[in-house]
């Protein structure tokens, strides 16, 4: 298929849907991908997918690539993913490969956290907290929450909101092994990491509150 770059000048999205950004550079298969998500054509996607077979990865680096740059608005970084995703996910339910799909779903997750920290450790444990929630602002968050630690150190997490967390790694994206109980307000809880790897970890109670920790 011959790539020609081109911008999306505009789109009608279908109630509930994720547009493609306008400000997006994409090749002509990614346009054609782009062309049926905004109408939900299923078919048309995995047609897409099943006849480009070889060039997907490619395509979906393209992707990853275009939200990974400096200066993308939110809600088109978030749409660059919600198509790299859609894509991946195809490529996965129509050849059986989940590698690219991890991708995508791992390069999004790092997109919403912050630079990765280092902090001094206290008898061998780091610590987190979990600040009481400020409704003018982010609400729930772990501080830090991105950690680089040593194999062997411990994290202690320590809950100064108002509210229980109860949280876990993701182990479909990386290492498992985080699963903390309910915190409660005031109460902490402690995890060693005996094993190097990359840990992402979410909130089951508070969408949107994510973490990760980087064992050396």
């Amino acid at each position: 298929m011959k790539r020609n770059s081109w911008f999306i000048i505009s789109a009608i999205a279908v109630l509930f849907f994720i547009t493609p950004p306008a400000s997006a550079e994409l090749t002509e298969l990614g346009r054609d991908f782009s062309d049926a998500l905004i109408i939900n054509d299923t078919q048309k996607m995995n047609r897409l997918v099943i006849t480009n077979k070889a060039e997907i990865p490619r395509e979906v680096e393209n992707i990853l690539r275009a939200a990974r740059l400096r200066g993308v608005s939110i809600e088109d970084k978030e749409a660059l993913f919600h198509m790299g995703e859609k894509m991946a996910r195809s490529y996965m339910e129509n050849f059986g490969e989940s590698a690219l799909l991890k991708d995508v779903k791992r390069n999004r997750f790092e997109s919403r956290l912050g630079e990765l920290t280092e902090t001094e450790s206290l008898g061998g444990a780091h610590i987190i907290k979990i600040p009481l929630s400020n409704q003018a602002g982010p609400s729930h968050l772990f501080k830090p929450d991105n950690l680089l630690i040593k194999k062997g150190e411990s994290v202690v997490w320590v809950n100064e909101d108002t509210h229980s967390h109860v949280f876990a790694s993701m182990s479909v994206i990386g290492e498992g092994g985080i699963f903390a109980p309910s915190i409660e307000p005031g109460g902490s809880w402690k995890y060693r990491f005996k094993r190097a790897g990359e840990y992402y970890y979410i909130c089951f109670i508070h969408k949107g509150m994510i973490g990760k920790i980087t064992v050396k």
